[in-house]
């Protein structure tokens, strides 16, 4: 019957992945990058573990964060899990601003640890660096460091709208 056999298909899917979105389980700033870059434009990026710095493996990404450019509208969403930079490196820098169509949001993560070292403007923002449009959700920024802007950095002619976040300890050095 119709019936015995849609039971019989509700009882083989039991997974809760989305066709279309991607699933990250957690892992190194490596991973993360490619995650990010694989994700195509509308994608939403769910985590579903811990993303860290690690010194050997991430190294190189301490300047140029977990992801740069890419020109598409993207959710990234955390689930509650956290990116951290482990003190060494910032985090992510976003930039849509050469296609001002395409959205960035950023939701439900913690981010902590992120350093920057850098002075350079181009490199501000210790956790989070966005440039374009975008939106960050119900995030916690915890023990971010950047010469200028701890933990996030808007840069010129965009447009972020920052919504229920919390934000401790975080530091401008400059």
């Amino acid at each position: 019957s119709l019936a015995s056999k849609n039971q019989e298909i509700l009882e083989i899917s039991n997974d809760d992945d989305v066709v279309g979105d991607k699933y990250g389980d957690g892992g190194t700033f490596t991973d993360l990058k490619n995650l990010l870059n694989s994700a195509t434009d509308g994608e939403t990026i769910y985590l579903r573990g811990d993303y860290k710095f690690v010194e050997g493996s991430d190294d190189g990404y301490n300047d140029f964060f977990a992801h740069q450019s890419y020109g598409k509208t993207i959710t990234l969403d955390g689930q509650g899990y956290t990116i951290d930079g482990s003190g060494k490196s910032s985090i992510l820098i976003l930039s849509n601003k050469d296609n001002v169509d395409k959205y960035i949001t950023i939701k439900n993560t913690i981010f902590k640890n992120a350093f920057n070292p850098s002075g350079d403007d181009s490199y501000t923002g210790g956790a989070l660096r966005l440039v374009g449009n975008g939106t960050v959700i119900n995030c916690t920024f915890i023990d971010n460091v950047a010469p200028r802007a701890g933990a996030i950095y808007w840069g010129y002619a965009s447009n972020v709208k920052i919504d229920d976040c919390k934000f401790y300890s975080n530091k401008a050095t400059a």
